[in-house]
């Protein structure tokens, strides 16, 4: 009952924690007892003969005090000693840093775990100067009893107490805000046992200055007898018996229960919420459209896993009930959906941080699990290797599906044992509309054509062992893949020759324009020159009245095998896959050149002159400057 109530005003941020020596002993720091006695051995001879060590810590550190002349050089440098030390660890600490629902933390301790646990989203306070700096989104820690970075502040002497509560303008402000909190908040005891002098001096002192404004008080402590039960109960400390960790563990699974219906419900506020959850690896989606926050949805941080769970109730529809069982059961692989008017009632939890119940305005995509997905290394019997090539794996007892990725290629294999010892086999793949580049092309395809031609291959995984096997052919798979490589090395030859490099360009682009650009280029590249048949005639007009030269010049074509050159002035581009190639000056020669009138040129019955070419042939060259000449 108790605990219940304790947690009800946990989730309502309502709760501040008061931590004592308790909560360091499973760090290796001691008990009182123990510290006692630390700073009993280390004394003098002479001074033990002072005084028995059979003092608390506040007396034994007052007598102390007094014999070393009222100094306390000797208890700091000890206490400096003891928690200066690295801690062995800081889990129950490490667990209330990641529950942001605790604003408040006081603690007479001496140590730092909760500065360790906390990092850099706490503020400490040890006087009145430190409260100017306070922080809203931060949880705020007082010690209470000083910090050992900062001697002057540490409490620990009979004498340190009478000074402790003195009205003076260094602690009223400080102990005002400390009343304030204690009087708007339930206060939860760890780690303490309230006959302690140094607990009960500070505490009697504020919750008697507090009288009927005190919120409820809990202490966590296990098996207590009875009669410290009572005296519990007549202090108006509730009582539940637990340790710190099992409570604390116990307080985060309710938290993560109810935390979505606590925020919507505004009994949370939104940092906090965000706070809590990003704890557990997930960033959530909220909206704030209206007077409340809605949790729309869980994402996890940086991409990386998160475990969930649902559970669903879905509308009797047999066929649809089929197909998702078969996914389920493993009898088919990849991405399978459940729309919303499928779903009568949906609850999800994300790393056990429960979501409210949907009934409307949600739909599922399930992906398959894979048993393998890393990379391996393949070698064919060619001597061709492909490596880092990411693979997926999904199966059971009859069926296997691998799914793959090579650069712009997804591919999967799918081999059914259900009529075993034979086997069926099935491949698809498919590609992504855009290619990256030459080489990652050229990659892709020359795996396609290696797995087409039916080579026998060998897989190599990460752990060490390999797996060799032979398919099938697939000829229609070998021609397309021998098209696109031979495409795609004439693509590489044209980015060396003119200085390019084709990247991110549709595959839509390769077409019969494409095609027939690419190897009057390849030609120009190797040989110099494109030939084009040519089987149209060519007309020059003549200037009237020509000279005789003119005619004797036409008389000769043909004869020497002189192509008749015809070019342009304008620099010549062409445009290929997004790349500019520079061409040069564009000359155009016809071969094997004839004049087919030259009688009538001769009688000078017309000025125009017929030529065509009788092997039906014409050559285009690209020159670096301008082409000039005279006929």
């Amino acid at each position: 009952m108790e605990k219940e109530n304790l947690f009800e005003l946990i989730r309502r941020e309502e709760v501040i924690i008061w931590a004592g020596a308790g909560m360091s002993l499973n760090s290796g720091y001691p008990s009182g007892r123990e510290l006692c006695n630390l700073l009993y051995e280390n004394l003098t001879v002479s001074e033990k003969k002072l005084f028995e060590n059979n003092y608390n810590l506040l007396d034994i550190s007052e007598q102390i005090f007094r014999v070393r002349g009222h100094n306390k050089n000797y208890i700091i440098k000890t206490l400096k000693d003891v928690f200066d030390k690295e801690p062995e660890n800081i889990k129950t600490h490490k667990i209330i840093s990641e529950i942001p629902h605790f604003k408040t933390i006081i603690t007479t301790n001496y140590d730092r775990l909760f500065e360790i646990a906390y990092k850099s989203t706490a503020d400490l306070i040890l006087s009145s100067s430190n409260l100017g700096y306070i922080s809203k989104n931060k949880t705020q820690i007082f010690k209470i009893h000083g910090d050992l970075n900062d001697p002057d502040s540490i409490i620990i002497t009979q004498s340190d107490y009478n000074n402790f509560f003195k009205s003076n303008s260094e602690y009223s402000t400080y102990w005002s805000v400390l009343k304030e909190r204690l009087s708007t908040n339930s206060v939860l005891f760890l780690g303490y046992n309230l006959e302690d002098p140094n607990v009960s001096v500070i505490f009697e002192r504020i919750t008697d200055n507090l009288k009927s404004n005190r919120k409820e008080c809990f202490l966590v402590a296990p098996n207590l007898p009875i009669h410290k039960i009572n005296d519990l109960t007549l202090k108006g400390i509730k009582y539940i018996d637990s340790t710190a960790e099992k409570l604390l563990e116990e307080l985060v699974k309710v938290l993560k229960d109810n935390i979505v219906k606590d925020l919507e419900n505004n009994k949370v506020s939104a940092n906090s919420f965000k706070q809590f959850v990003q704890n557990f690896n997930i960033l959530p989606k909220l909206d704030s459209s209206r007077d409340n926050f809605k949790v729309e949805g869980f994402k996890s941080l940086n991409g990386t896993p998160a475990e969930g769970m649902l559970s669903l109730t879905l509308s009797n529809e047999n066929d649809f009930l089929i197909e998702f069982r078969d996914f389920m059961q493993g009898k088919s692989f990849g991405e399978f959906e459940i729309s919303e008017n499928i779903i009568k009632n949906a609850e999800i939890s994300f790393e056990g941080i429960r979501l409210s119940n949907y009934t409307e305005g949600v739909k599922f995509n399930f992906k398959s699990h894979a048993i393998y997905d890393d990379t391996v290394n393949i070698r064919f019997a060619n001597g061709e290797e492909f490596f880092e090539f990411p693979v997926k794996l999904y199966g059971n007892e009859s069926l296997i599906e691998v799914h793959s990725k090579l650069k712009s290629c997804k591919m999967i294999f799918k081999i059914n044992f259900k009529n075993f010892p034979s086997c069926d086999f099935n491949f698809k793949y498919t590609r992504e509309e855009i290619c990256l580049n030459t080489r990652n092309a050229l990659e892709m395809y020359n795996f396609l054509r290696n797995f087409a031609e039916g080579y026998e291959f060998t897989i190599f995984l990460k752990s060490g062992q390999k797996i060799s096997k032979s398919l099938q052919k697939f000829p229609e798979l070998i021609d397309h893949s021998l098209f696109y490589i031979q495409y795609f090395q004439k693509l590489q030859i044209i980015e060396k020759k003119y200085n390019v490099q084709f990247s991110n360009f549709s595959f839509s682009q390769i077409n019969q324009d494409s095609l027939k650009l690419v190897d009057e280029l390849i030609d120009l590249i190797q040989h110099g020159f494109i030939l084009y048949d040519y089987n149209d005639g060519l007309q020059m007009e003549l200037i009237p009245n020509c000279s005789q030269e003119t005619i004797e010049a036409l008389k000769e074509i043909g004869g020497e095998g002189s192509p008749i050159v015809g070019a342009e002035n304008n620099f010549s581009t062409e445009i290929l896959h997004g790349q500019k190639i520079n061409l040069g000056y564009k000359k155009v020669e016809i071969l094997d050149p004839i004049i087919i009138n030259i009688n009538d040129i001769i009688n000078r019955t017309t000025n125009i002159a017929l030529a065509e070419s009788k092997s039906k042939t014409m050559r285009m060259t690209y020159e670096d400057s301008p082409f000039t000449s005279e006929l």
